[in-house]
């Protein structure tokens, strides 16, 4: 029985498509915030379990969303991180797009040692931002 994890990850338009190492690397993030999340007891109450859906896309992309209104799409403009989301409190579910910079996609250029680094840092403190809607500890 395959059960899907409260956590998911998408990244758009920053790889190519069906490229294993890409694909590896999204896997490997996807996993990571699930066991930070059970680390933090996230999951300590199985009737309160959050669902997060988090996409990443590239400057560009995120500046051309066009997010449906009646979604209530509600702005994260943090140091390092900018993002929208919406919370269905009734499935006690997020979905939530995370943009990274040009400025970041430069330095992953340059560097591509810093990109796992560079999401981790991004996907926790936007987890962090939904977390205080169920008053869940940081991860």
């Amino acid at each position: 029985m395959e059960t899907d994890l409260p956590i998911t990850l998408n990244i758009k338009g920053l790889f190519e498509a069906n490229d294993k190492s890409s694909a590896f690397l999204i896997s490997k993030l996807e996993a990571w915030l699930n066991f930070k999340a059970l680390g933090a007891n996230w999951y300590g109450d199985e009737t309160l379990v959050v669902n997060i859906d988090f996409t990443i896309l590239p400057e560009s992309q995120f500046m051309d969303l066009q997010l449906d209104t009646a979604d209530n799409w509600i702005p994260i403009n943090l140091p390092g991180l900018t993002a929208v989301y919406n919370h269905d409190m009734s499935k006690q579910h997020f979905s939530c797009m995370v943009m990274f910079s040009n400025d970041e996609l430069s330095e992953a250029m340059k560097d591509g040692s810093k990109v796992e680094s560079t999401f981790q840092l991004k996907l926790a403190a936007a987890a962090n931002v939904l977390a205080t809607y169920y008053h869940l500890p940081a991860l």
